[in-house]
């Protein structure tokens, strides 16, 4: 899976890692599992960028994309079949400031893009969620 976002400067093993995440899944009736947050954690404390995955309804993951230390860019997937419908995909993001708090910009992005879920795991000094 390709990685989108700000990559340069990432060493080639955290890219490979990083485009590894799609390898993982989620069960369906799970917002997240303990592996992928914890995946997630180590590469976040590894580069000290926020990560965003998007998972579909499935639990896989099917977007990758890497921020800068503070934000990551949020795509419009427009998975969804109406203007009225939910888009069918699932934001997990980390945030390596070590606060799992949804942020204005993560509640604004989670509406507009009529998200299914938003989630922010906050990443310790350590790499953990």
């Amino acid at each position: 899976m390709e990685v989108n976002g700000n990559v340069k400067g990432i060493s080639r093993h955290d890219l490979e890692m990083l485009a590894a995440l799609a390898d993982l899944s989620v069960p369906k009736h799970q917002v997240c599992s303990e592996e992928l947050a914890s995946q997630l954690a180590m590469l976040t404390a590894a580069i000290q960028r926020e990560i965003l995955l998007y998972l579909d309804r499935r639990g896989k993951v099917v977007y990758v994309e890497v921020g800068d230390h503070a934000t990551v860019p949020m795509t419009d997937m427009r998975r969804r079949r109406g203007t009225r419908r939910l888009a069918g995909v699932r934001c997990l993001h980390s945030h390596p400031s070590g606060s799992g708090r949804l942020s204005q910009p993560d509640l604004t992005s989670l509406v507009t893009l009529r998200l299914d879920a938003m989630v922010a795991i906050g990443v310790t000094e350590s790499g953990m969620p």
